[in-house]
């Protein structure tokens, strides 16, 4: 007879879970790789940085980070950006049911999964 071969594939998902800190900003708990692609996206040069004193003392590098990667603080203002990173990387969002709640807020774009949804999912 002849062998049987079968073809294991498998699939990396990548998951960021998104709580609500406050009125100004989100945790995201994610993959340091995640993270430090996030920090990247949405890091900038400051207009005229290299005027700044403190670039001149090269105290400072010019760069302004929208994303704290040593207390993994986002700026909730920016999550429809943050929401269209993630669609565009096929990252999955799991969004605190705060963040859904409060106020009518919205994120579009991205593959998203409230709390309460993983609780049924997991029952």
């Amino acid at each position: 007879m002849g062998e049987v071969h079968t073809r294991t594939k498998i699939i990396f998902i990548e998951i960021m879970q998104i709580k609500k800190i406050n009125e100004v900003y989100v945790k995201l708990n994610c993959s340091g790789s995640i993270a430090e692609d996030v920090s990247n996206y949405f890091t900038f040069f400051a207009p005229n940085y290299q005027f700044s004193p403190m670039y001149k003392k090269r105290v400072w590098d010019g760069k302004i980070r929208l994303f704290n990667k040593k207390n993994s603080h986002f700026y909730i203002g920016l999550l429809d950006y943050l929401s269209s990173f993630c669609k565009e990387r096929d990252i999955k969002l799991i969004v605190d049911d705060a963040l859904v709640h409060d106020n009518g807020f919205r994120i579009s774009g991205a593959d998203i999964v409230t709390g309460k949804q993983i609780g049924r999912a997991h029952v």
